[in-house]
């Protein structure tokens, strides 16, 4: 199941605020930092304001910063606000426009399934997140690097050169052909 780009970059632009402890971030600085454009933050950062975990200060010390705890921000609350968190299925959010419905043997795994996704993310929060949370082990120690991939050239992005590292969630870390 991939997710949209909005929730993916909406989560980097979140976790680079909580970072912050309180000092305003200018979209600009996240865009080049996150490699993603500005009118692209532009639009998740509107999305995400009716929320009310983000306000901004114009002017010259300006920016944006959270507005509320991390620990008070739920990954649910971001997916739905960000337009991520659909069923697994369409069946799920519209039984009536399959003619399987009532005969598809699958329907319970799916349901049990979605149920389990979504109570994970009501679980987690962006303080969840972050590295170094209390009596958590820093994020480098939950999620070992399993392979650096080269971004594409500088020359191509305007980004200094970079590397996006790829890590192994901690149920993969235990098997032994990684």
């Amino acid at each position: 199941m991939a997710y949209p780009t909005r929730i993916r970059y909406g989560l980097r632009l979140l976790m680079r605020l909580a970072s912050q402890g309180g000092r305003r971030l200018s979209i600009g600085s996240v865009a080049v930092e996150e490699g993603v454009s500005v009118k692209y933050l532009e639009q998740i950062v509107n999305l995400l304001r009716p929320l009310g975990i983000i306000t901004s200060t114009r002017g010259p010390r300006g920016g944006y910063e959270l507005a509320r705890d991390p620990a008070q921000v739920t990954l649910e609350s971001i997916f739905d606000s960000l337009g991520g968190l659909t069923a697994p299925v369409p069946c799920l959010d519209a039984p009536a426009g399959c003619s399987r419905t009532p005969v598809c043997m699958t329907r319970p795994f799916w349901l049990e399934f979605d149920a389990h996704m979504r109570k994970y993310l009501r679980s987690q929060t962006l303080r969840d997140l972050m590295p170094n949370a209390p009596g958590e082990m820093d994020a480098a120690a939950k999620f070992p690097i399993l392979e650096r991939i080269p971004l594409p050239a500088p020359e191509r992005t305007g980004l200094p050169g970079a590397y996006c590292d790829v890590a192994a969630p901690p149920a993969l870390r235990k098997r032994k052909s990684l």
